[in-house]
Protein backbone atom coordinates (compact mmCIF):
# COMPACT_ATOMS: atom_id res chain seq x y z
CA UNK A 1 0.00 0.00 0.00
CA UNK A 2 1.29 3.49 -0.77
CA UNK A 3 1.17 5.01 2.62
CA UNK A 4 2.30 8.46 1.44
CA UNK A 5 -0.57 8.52 -1.38
CA UNK A 6 -3.01 7.45 1.09
CA UNK A 7 -2.06 10.43 3.49
CA UNK A 8 -2.37 12.89 0.93
CA UNK A 9 -6.04 11.31 0.16
CA UNK A 10 -7.03 11.65 3.07
CA UNK A 11 -5.93 15.08 3.68
CA UNK A 12 -7.35 16.70 0.57
CA UNK A 13 -10.20 14.52 1.21
CA UNK A 14 -11.14 15.99 4.74
CA UNK A 15 -10.46 20.07 3.80
CA UNK A 16 -12.60 19.16 0.13
CA UNK A 17 -15.48 17.53 2.49
CA UNK A 18 -14.87 20.53 5.44
CA UNK A 19 -15.37 23.16 2.45
CA UNK A 20 -18.22 21.32 1.03
CA UNK A 21 -19.91 20.95 4.19
CA UNK A 22 -19.50 24.30 5.06
CA UNK A 23 -20.89 25.88 2.12
CA UNK A 24 -24.11 23.44 1.74
CA UNK A 25 -25.46 23.39 4.76
CA UNK A 26 -27.61 26.14 5.99
CA UNK A 27 -26.89 26.24 9.32
CA UNK A 28 -23.58 27.32 8.58
CA UNK A 29 -23.90 29.60 5.76
CA UNK A 30 -27.74 31.08 6.58
CA UNK A 31 -26.94 33.52 4.10
CA UNK A 32 -26.01 31.21 0.96
CA UNK A 33 -22.66 33.55 0.46
CA UNK A 34 -20.24 30.97 0.99
CA UNK A 35 -22.01 28.75 -1.20
CA UNK A 36 -22.05 31.35 -4.06
CA UNK A 37 -18.47 32.25 -3.55
CA UNK A 38 -17.30 28.33 -3.29
CA UNK A 39 -19.29 26.65 -6.21
CA UNK A 40 -18.88 29.52 -8.28
CA UNK A 41 -15.05 28.78 -8.23
CA UNK A 42 -15.83 25.14 -8.52
CA UNK A 43 -17.99 25.56 -11.28
CA UNK A 44 -15.20 27.38 -13.37
CA UNK A 45 -12.74 24.55 -12.81
CA UNK A 46 -15.21 21.76 -13.77
CA UNK A 47 -15.96 23.93 -16.66
CA UNK A 48 -12.12 23.99 -17.40
CA UNK A 49 -11.42 20.87 -16.17
CA UNK A 50 -13.80 19.14 -19.14
CA UNK A 51 -12.96 21.51 -21.82
CA UNK A 52 -8.74 21.02 -21.59
CA UNK A 53 -9.41 16.97 -21.83
CA UNK A 54 -11.52 16.96 -24.65
CA UNK A 55 -8.86 19.25 -26.50
CA UNK A 56 -9.96 22.83 -25.78
CA UNK A 57 -7.01 25.74 -25.55
CA UNK A 58 -6.63 27.31 -22.71
CA UNK A 59 -9.01 30.71 -24.19
CA UNK A 60 -11.64 28.36 -25.14
CA UNK A 61 -11.68 26.42 -21.80
CA UNK A 62 -11.65 30.57 -20.43
CA UNK A 63 -14.73 31.62 -22.27
CA UNK A 64 -16.54 28.15 -21.74
CA UNK A 65 -15.81 28.64 -17.80
CA UNK A 66 -17.21 31.98 -17.75
CA UNK A 67 -20.19 31.45 -19.92
CA UNK A 68 -20.85 28.57 -16.92
CA UNK A 69 -19.97 30.87 -14.16
CA UNK A 70 -22.67 33.42 -15.48
CA UNK A 71 -25.29 30.85 -15.63
CA UNK A 72 -24.29 29.55 -12.15
CA UNK A 73 -25.03 33.45 -11.12
CA UNK A 74 -28.36 33.76 -12.98
CA UNK A 75 -29.66 30.64 -10.83
CA UNK A 76 -28.50 31.99 -8.04
CA UNK A 77 -29.83 35.61 -8.59
CA UNK A 78 -33.64 33.98 -9.88
CA UNK A 79 -35.61 35.62 -6.85
CA UNK A 80 -34.20 38.95 -8.71
CA UNK A 81 -35.87 38.98 -11.64
CA UNK A 82 -34.32 42.10 -13.34
CA UNK A 83 -30.99 40.70 -12.48
CA UNK A 84 -32.01 37.23 -13.26
CA UNK A 85 -32.97 38.45 -16.87
CA UNK A 86 -29.65 40.46 -17.43
CA UNK A 87 -27.74 37.66 -16.42
CA UNK A 88 -29.73 35.26 -18.83
CA UNK A 89 -29.28 37.75 -21.68
CA UNK A 90 -25.95 37.91 -21.17
CA UNK A 91 -25.36 34.20 -20.97
CA UNK A 92 -27.25 33.85 -24.41
CA UNK A 93 -24.67 36.78 -25.80
CA UNK A 94 -21.68 35.09 -24.65
CA UNK A 95 -22.63 31.68 -25.91
CA UNK A 96 -23.70 32.93 -29.23
CA UNK A 97 -20.30 35.29 -29.75
CA UNK A 98 -18.54 31.94 -29.10
CA UNK A 99 -19.96 30.28 -31.72
CA UNK A 100 -19.89 33.02 -33.99
CA UNK A 101 -16.02 32.78 -32.67
CA UNK A 102 -15.84 28.66 -33.94
CA UNK A 103 -17.23 29.75 -37.59
CA UNK A 104 -14.69 33.00 -37.92
CA UNK A 105 -11.86 30.55 -37.53
CA UNK A 106 -9.35 29.55 -40.02
CA UNK A 107 -10.19 25.27 -39.24
CA UNK A 108 -11.82 22.28 -40.54
CA UNK A 109 -13.08 21.06 -37.12
CA UNK A 110 -15.03 23.53 -36.22
CA UNK A 111 -18.17 21.45 -35.83
CA UNK A 112 -16.40 19.59 -33.09
CA UNK A 113 -15.26 22.74 -31.65
CA UNK A 114 -18.95 23.98 -31.31
CA UNK A 115 -20.11 20.49 -30.13
CA UNK A 116 -17.38 20.07 -27.51
CA UNK A 117 -18.52 23.89 -26.16
CA UNK A 118 -22.19 22.96 -26.27
CA UNK A 119 -21.73 19.72 -24.20
CA UNK A 120 -19.82 21.27 -21.72
CA UNK A 121 -22.74 23.63 -21.06
CA UNK A 122 -24.96 20.93 -20.97
CA UNK A 123 -22.86 18.44 -18.75
CA UNK A 124 -21.44 20.76 -16.18
CA UNK A 125 -22.84 24.53 -16.73
CA UNK A 126 -26.61 23.50 -16.50
CA UNK A 127 -26.60 20.96 -13.54
CA UNK A 128 -23.87 23.12 -11.37
CA UNK A 129 -26.34 26.18 -12.25
CA UNK A 130 -29.86 23.81 -11.28
CA UNK A 131 -27.74 23.33 -7.74
CA UNK A 132 -29.06 26.39 -6.50
CA UNK A 133 -32.53 25.23 -6.42
CA UNK A 134 -31.31 22.09 -4.33
CA UNK A 135 -29.48 24.86 -2.11
CA UNK A 136 -32.41 26.72 -0.82
CA UNK A 137 -35.05 24.60 -0.94
CA UNK A 138 -36.66 22.67 1.42
CA UNK A 139 -34.74 24.61 4.15
CA UNK A 140 -31.52 24.19 2.37
CA UNK A 141 -30.44 20.84 3.45
CA UNK A 142 -31.10 18.98 -0.24
CA UNK A 143 -27.96 19.31 -1.84
CA UNK A 144 -26.07 18.76 1.39
CA UNK A 145 -27.47 15.63 1.80
CA UNK A 146 -26.71 14.99 -2.20
CA UNK A 147 -22.95 15.23 -0.81
CA UNK A 148 -23.81 13.03 2.01
CA UNK A 149 -25.71 10.32 0.53
CA UNK A 150 -23.03 10.26 -2.98
CA UNK A 151 -19.92 10.00 -0.24
CA UNK A 152 -22.06 7.12 1.66
CA UNK A 153 -22.63 5.42 -1.45
CA UNK A 154 -19.24 5.74 -3.09
CA UNK A 155 -17.63 4.51 0.32
CA UNK A 156 -19.59 1.12 0.76
CA UNK A 157 -20.16 0.21 -2.64
CA UNK A 158 -16.37 0.04 -2.93
CA UNK A 159 -16.35 -1.84 0.74
CA UNK A 160 -19.27 -3.97 -0.70
CA UNK A 161 -17.93 -4.51 -4.29
CA UNK A 162 -14.47 -5.33 -2.62
CA UNK A 163 -15.53 -8.02 -0.58
CA UNK A 164 -18.19 -9.55 -2.24
CA UNK A 165 -18.28 -8.11 -6.00
CA UNK A 166 -18.93 -11.12 -8.11
CA UNK A 167 -21.23 -10.09 -11.04
CA UNK A 168 -19.71 -6.74 -12.79
CA UNK A 169 -22.00 -4.22 -14.02
CA UNK A 170 -20.85 -2.89 -17.19
CA UNK A 171 -17.08 -4.19 -17.40
CA UNK A 172 -15.89 -2.16 -20.50
CA UNK A 173 -17.16 1.13 -18.72
CA UNK A 174 -16.09 0.08 -15.35
CA UNK A 175 -13.87 -3.25 -14.71
CA UNK A 176 -14.39 -2.94 -10.72
CA UNK A 177 -17.91 -1.80 -10.49
CA UNK A 178 -20.47 -4.75 -9.35
CA UNK A 179 -23.76 -5.26 -8.60
CA UNK A 180 -23.42 -6.40 -5.13
CA UNK A 181 -21.45 -3.09 -4.47
CA UNK A 182 -24.11 -1.02 -6.26
CA UNK A 183 -26.47 -3.02 -4.47
CA UNK A 184 -24.66 -2.80 -1.04
CA UNK A 185 -24.02 1.13 -1.79
CA UNK A 186 -27.71 1.60 -2.04
CA UNK A 187 -28.73 -0.21 1.20
CA UNK A 188 -26.20 2.39 3.40
CA UNK A 189 -27.75 5.45 1.55
CA UNK A 190 -31.13 4.20 2.28
CA UNK A 191 -29.84 4.13 6.06
CA UNK A 192 -28.42 7.83 5.76
CA UNK A 193 -31.87 8.48 4.06
CA UNK A 194 -33.39 7.79 7.69
CA UNK A 195 -30.53 9.35 9.36
CA UNK A 196 -31.45 12.75 7.88
CA UNK A 197 -35.07 12.29 8.02
CA UNK A 198 -33.97 11.94 11.75
CA UNK A 199 -32.16 15.21 11.97
CA UNK A 200 -33.93 17.76 9.26
CA UNK A 201 -37.26 16.79 8.14
CA UNK A 202 -38.62 18.20 5.83
CA UNK A 203 -40.13 15.53 4.05
CA UNK A 204 -42.06 12.27 4.78
CA UNK A 205 -39.43 9.18 6.03
CA UNK A 206 -40.73 7.99 2.56
CA UNK A 207 -39.75 10.67 0.62
CA UNK A 208 -36.34 10.56 1.78
CA UNK A 209 -35.91 7.10 0.79
CA UNK A 210 -37.25 8.12 -2.79
CA UNK A 211 -34.44 10.16 -2.51
CA UNK A 212 -31.64 8.27 -1.71
CA UNK A 213 -32.77 5.59 -4.29
CA UNK A 214 -32.68 8.16 -6.59
CA UNK A 215 -29.12 9.85 -5.55
CA UNK A 216 -27.50 6.46 -5.41
CA UNK A 217 -28.64 5.38 -9.28
CA UNK A 218 -27.97 8.66 -10.87
CA UNK A 219 -25.00 9.04 -8.74
CA UNK A 220 -23.74 5.53 -9.50
CA UNK A 221 -24.62 6.70 -13.26
CA UNK A 222 -22.63 9.76 -13.44
CA UNK A 223 -19.91 8.15 -12.25
CA UNK A 224 -20.08 5.90 -15.53
CA UNK A 225 -20.57 8.43 -17.50
CA UNK A 226 -17.34 10.12 -16.87
CA UNK A 227 -15.80 6.56 -17.04
CA UNK A 228 -16.93 6.07 -20.23
CA UNK A 229 -15.69 9.56 -21.38
CA UNK A 230 -12.35 9.18 -19.77
CA UNK A 231 -11.76 5.73 -21.52
CA UNK A 232 -12.99 6.76 -24.73
CA UNK A 233 -10.31 9.85 -24.17
CA UNK A 234 -7.71 7.77 -23.12
CA UNK A 235 -7.34 9.15 -19.60
CA UNK A 236 -6.70 7.68 -15.64
CA UNK A 237 -7.64 10.90 -14.29
CA UNK A 238 -10.08 14.06 -15.43
CA UNK A 239 -6.91 16.45 -13.97
CA UNK A 240 -4.39 16.63 -11.21
CA UNK A 241 -5.88 19.28 -9.39
CA UNK A 242 -6.86 17.33 -6.45
CA UNK A 243 -3.68 15.48 -4.63
CA UNK A 244 -4.87 12.10 -4.32
CA UNK A 245 -8.00 12.49 -5.75
CA UNK A 246 -7.40 13.72 -9.26
CA UNK A 247 -9.46 16.31 -11.29
CA UNK A 248 -12.21 18.14 -10.28
CA UNK A 249 -14.81 16.12 -12.43
CA UNK A 250 -13.46 13.05 -10.80
CA UNK A 251 -14.88 14.50 -7.33
CA UNK A 252 -18.25 16.01 -9.09
CA UNK A 253 -19.23 13.33 -11.64
CA UNK A 254 -22.13 11.80 -9.59
CA UNK A 255 -23.31 14.93 -7.96
CA UNK A 256 -23.75 16.17 -11.38
CA UNK A 257 -25.79 13.52 -12.28
CA UNK A 258 -27.56 12.83 -9.45
CA UNK A 259 -28.89 16.49 -8.79
CA UNK A 260 -30.16 16.79 -12.13
CA UNK A 261 -32.34 14.09 -11.78
CA UNK A 262 -33.24 14.92 -7.82
CA UNK A 263 -34.42 18.59 -9.03
CA UNK A 264 -36.49 16.78 -11.36
CA UNK A 265 -38.16 14.25 -8.94
CA UNK A 266 -38.45 17.33 -6.40
CA UNK A 267 -40.18 19.20 -9.56
CA UNK A 268 -42.82 16.79 -10.12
Amino acid sequence: MDYRNLGIRTITGAILVAVLVTATLPILDATGYIFLAVFSVITIFVTREFMKINGAGNLESFQAAICSLVLFLWRWAKFNTQMTNRLLSLYAVLLLLMVIGQLLKDHTNMVERAKRLLTGQCYIAIPFAFMNDLRFCSAGVLLFSVFVLIWVNDTFAFLTGSMLGKHKMIERVSPKKTWEGFYGGMLFVLGGAVLLWHFFGGYELWQWIVIGVVVSIFGTFGDLIESQMKRSIGIKDSGKAIPGHGGWLDRFDSVIIASIALNVLILF
